[in-house]
């Protein structure tokens, strides 16, 4: 598979960085690790912080032994005490609803900070920047654009596996839409169906539906996989719920496609796997679609657990 043809392009908006880079398509000769400075978009939690260029100046990934590494080496007397890289994959935009990761960078001999970051396919383009704690007020980079393939990468560094998402690492990549308690965090509990946690969610006093989602379902995973649509766990605590189903493509953008599931999901005190081909949600453009979200209906109080979400494909596994 080559680099996906709509790649929009990206370029320096001034001189005060060298290195910038111009897309045109999957053709281009232009650098595979690049500053990316055109109409970027933080996740919300990183757009408090202050974007330093001369601090970063050095921020670049590298291919060493068929992985890639982040590498920045911090101006002399820079005071950091952790740096945080933060992830996506996919084209440059979806920035509403992009599936940001975060991993710990390490600090070397030298000075020098690093963090290998696991490629899941080398024809897809990683958007990153780094942001240091430490030292005074909270600092990010400017974002960087890396063409795994262009940069030597031939082959992803992992397996694939449909699995997406299981709540031991977090939900970095979850959100609420509707109804939830937007002050509290989201958290998790037992039982669970596998591994150790589960997503708790409990309907507030007064309220009777809440809605959550996640951007871990991604339209360039499902076409290069070629899924057929998307499963999870899901069972109530006490009682009985229903649970409704939308997947979005351009999220929370002007040109946002929603296509809701038609009917509803009952969910009793046991696990149920829940499965959602793509084809029950009517017509979406698949390779724009960056969103899932799950409504869950019931009772003030009543608690919904969620586990275990992964795509559906002909593979063996499950």
């Amino acid at each position: 598979m080559r680099a996906p043809g709509y790649l929009r392009a990206c370029f320096a908006a001034g001189l005060w960085m060298a290195g910038a880079c111009r897309l045109f398509g999957a053709e281009t000769n232009g650098p595979p690790d690049c500053w990316l400075t055109n109409q970027v978009q933080y996740p919300r939690d990183t757009q408090a912080a202050q974007v330093s260029s001369n601090r970063f100046a050095s921020l670049r990934a590298e291919l060493l032994a068929e992985a890639l590494r982040v590498v920045w080496t911090p101006p002399p007397g820079d005071t950091a005490t952790g740096v945080v890289l933060r992830s996506s994959v996919d084209e440059p935009g979806h920035w509403p609803a992009r599936d940001w990761r975060s991993l710990s960078l390490e600090r070397r001999g030298g000075g020098q900070w690093e963090a290998v970051v696991p490629v899941d396919t080398p024809d897809v383009p990683l958007v990153y920047f780094a942001a240091a704690a430490g030292g005074g007020p909270a600092a990010a980079s400017p974002m960087r654009l890396c063409l795994p393939r262009r940069l030597g990468l031939e082959a992803p560094t992992r397996i694939f596996w449909p699995f997406l998402e299981g709540f031991e690492e977090g939900f970095e990549s979850w959100r609420w839409v509707a109804g939830g308690p937007e002050d509290e965090p989201f958290r998790t509990a037992i039982p669970v169906k596998n591994g150790k946690a589960a997503l708790s969610v409990t309907l507030g006093p007064g309220r009777s539906a809440a809605t959550l989602g996640t951007t871990r379902v991604r339209g360039w995973r499902v076409l290069e996989r070629g899924a057929t649509g998307v499963a999870l766990w899901m069972r109530m605590r006490e009682g009985a719920g229903r649970a409704r189903f939308t997947l979005l493509a351009n999220a929370f953008a002007t040109n946002q496609v929603v296509a809701p599931r038609p009917g509803e999901v009952t969910l009793g005190q046991t696990w149920q796997r829940v499965e959602l081909p793509f084809k029950d949600f009517g017509r979406l453009p698949l390779a724009d679609l960056d969103f899932f979200a799950i409504e869950l209906l019931g009772r003030p109080g009543a608690e919904f657990l969620l586990d275990d979400l992964q795509l559906l494909g002909h593979w063996l596994f499950h």
